[in-house]
């Protein structure tokens, strides 16, 4: 009886960890467009991702990773810039892998890739995807269409190019030929803003998954281990 109660614990244990995912209420959410994406992105630029790399950082409960995976995107063009320090022409995004079952735009982006991306700094002085809303990515990929839109939008219409870029390079960036008092701003999204409410953390992440059934399986063994030796 005792064995058939441990092994029915350990079981409950790992679909409990493995089974973890996002969570919204449903009357709370709504989908943005991807003109509203980019106008409440705090930094939106265009450019090429052009490599991926890893860096070793310490664990922590709040980031239960040893390593970090970033993006190294060389802008070609800023859309629009916070009140920081101009974006240099190469920048680093990070954390691309290391996200929570949330993000939309996890695995959206390929080393090669040009795209339109909504972006925000990080205290390390790089940056990471803005993702202002649940489930929805803010990268997009840099099709004709997409940067003709993305110069209709209110405050992506100052278009620029990055620090340490050749400024006959401007060539490259989309040309804005909507009037300003045109654009695209927020009362002009078809539904009312609705708070979002979600209850996640990194430890129902994605790559946390991995990480959660990583602890529940060595449990489980452990667990499985005192039984047959009892």
């Amino acid at each position: 009886m005792m064995r058939h109660t441990v092994l029915l614990f350990v079981t409950f244990l790992v679909c409990h960890q493995v089974g973890e995912s996002c969570k919204v209420f449903a009357g709370t959410y709504r989908h943005w467009g991807m003109a509203e994406r980019l106008y409440r992105s705090t930094i939106v630029v265009y450019g090429q991702d052009i490599r991926h790399t890893r860096d070793t950082v310490t664990s922590s409960p709040s980031f239960p990773f040893s390593f970090r995976t970033n993006s190294v995107l060389q802008v070609y063009c800023v859309f629009k810039q916070d009140s920081g320090p101009k974006i240099p022409e190469y920048i680093t995004i990070e954390n691309i892998e290391q996200r929570t079952d949330c993000s939309g735009t996890l695995g959206k982006v390929s080393e090669g890739d040009e795209v339109v991306v909504g972006l925000k700094r990080t205290p390390r002085g790089n940056f990471e995807w803005d993702e202002k809303n649940v489930g929805q990515s803010f990268a997009f990929q840099a099709t004709a269409d997409v940067l003709t839109e993305a110069t209709r939008v209110c405050g992506l219409m100052n278009i620029t190019v990055p620090v340490g870029r050749a400024a006959d390079l401007m060539s490259m960036c989309p040309r804005v030929t909507t009037p300003p008092e045109q654009c695209i701003k927020n009362s002009t999204f078809l539904m009312v803003d609705i708070p979002i409410t979600t209850t996640v953390g990194y430890t129902s992440g994605h790559y946390s998954a991995i990480f959660n059934s990583y602890i529940a399986v060595t449990l489980a063994l452990v667990f499985v281990s005192l039984v047959l030796y009892i």
